[in-house]
């Protein structure tokens, strides 16, 4: 029950997440069916893949059951493409997705007139974020202008005033980076692939006792 779950869904790769956690000589174990939750107290769903390649019935048992999880105190931390699918609907595969969070994924270039966003970036992190109990857990002895990679031509568009909600900056716009929402987590960026900082925030979500 200590492990952390990496879900494996569709043609989803695994492998930067599973090097991060070997060498912060992380506990954890891959599973390919959300019958299995039961098994965890904290999965990630990994950001590197096609959310097309789960079919319409499938993301509808998929979204049950992570949320049937979550209520039950289950914690989701959602990487890239993984964040993106826990929004409603996406515009990439033109599809409904799972619905965990209210909001879209839009096309990067309606925002930052580029279709891809690469680079080490820093958050926009506020007093008022730092406040909350999950952020100084998850962020616990990583520098307020530490930098995260982010490779995307997808971004998480939400009005939700119940998620927090972290920006990051590219040129002169604000590019949503980081959400929670009670035990949902979510990055823009990979930390898998951010260096010390990633694996550190990493390590931190290791440690959280649900």
């Amino acid at each position: 029950m200590n492990k952390i779950g990496i879900y494996r869904y569709g043609s989803c790769n695994v492998h930067s997440l599973v090097n991060a956690l070997e060498s912060l000589s992380i506990n954890y174990e891959i599973f390919d069916s959300t019958s299995l939750l039961k098994n965890y107290k904290k999965v990630i769903l990994p950001g590197v893949g096609n959310m097309k390649v789960i079919d319409d019935k499938s993301m509808k048992s998929i979204s049950k059951d992570l949320e049937i999880f979550s209520k039950d105190g289950g914690f989701i931390y959602g990487i890239c493409l993984g964040l993106q699918m826990m929004f409603e609907f996406s515009e990439e595969s033109n599809k409904k997705t799972l619905g965990l969070l209210n909001g879209k994924t839009i096309s990067v270039e309606k925002l930052l007139k580029k279709n891809l966003n690469v680079n080490f970036n820093k958050l926009l992190l506020e007093d008022s974020h730092l406040n909350n109990n999950l952020i100084k857990k998850l962020f616990l002895n990583i520098s307020r202008n530490a930098r995260f990679y982010f490779l995307h031509s997808y971004y998480c568009n939400t009005s939700d005033s119940k998620i927090l909600q972290i920006d990051t900056k590219v040129k002169e716009n604000k590019v949503p980076a980081f959400f929670i929402k009670n035990n949902i987590i979510g990055s823009q960026f990979h930390p898998e692939l951010s260096g010390k900082n990633g694996l550190k925030l990493l390590e931190n979500f290791s440690k959280i006792v649900v």
